[in-house]
């Protein structure tokens, strides 16, 4: 130990390992199709991270549409956030508009599924039907 310089570790993988070139099937041990694989893997792992590289545009693209849509969101609320009543048919009830809002979008949206599920089921029974 004395007098030698410790070389770094090598990475676990060599196919992932930078810089260094692809193995051959028979270097890795590796039968042929999963080595081929692993290369295709390798290469496109390697395009897709040159390519952010190149194209920071895209990048700054999504934070500014992720912004608006947080912006818009707060904006949405603030804007509904008065106070209205809601008459129900066993009662009254105050909420501010936000609330009644969202309320009918999830009555929706279960509507949607329920009907989309009877829909399907109904045509399934027709088509079992001579």
């Amino acid at each position: 130990m004395d007098g030698e310089t410790p070389k770094p570790p090598e990475p676990a993988d060599p196919v992932t390992a930078p810089g260094k070139p692809l193995p051959t099937p028979t270097e890795a041990g590796v039968p042929a199709a999963i080595a081929e694989q692993k290369q295709d893997i390798a290469r496109a792992t390697q395009e897709l991270a040159e390519e952010e590289h190149r194209s920071p545009v895209r990048f700054w693209l999504k934070v500014a549409a992720l912004l608006f849509a947080i912006g818009y969101s707060v904006a949405f609320v603030v804007g509904n956030a008065k106070s209205i009543k809601i008459d129900f048919v066993f009662g009254t009830a105050h909420v501010t508009l936000i609330w009644s809002v969202l309320l009918l979008l999830v009555i929706g949206f279960v509507g949607g599924v329920l009907g989309s599920h009877l829909y399907r089921q109904r045509r399934s029974q027709k088509r079992r039907k001579p």
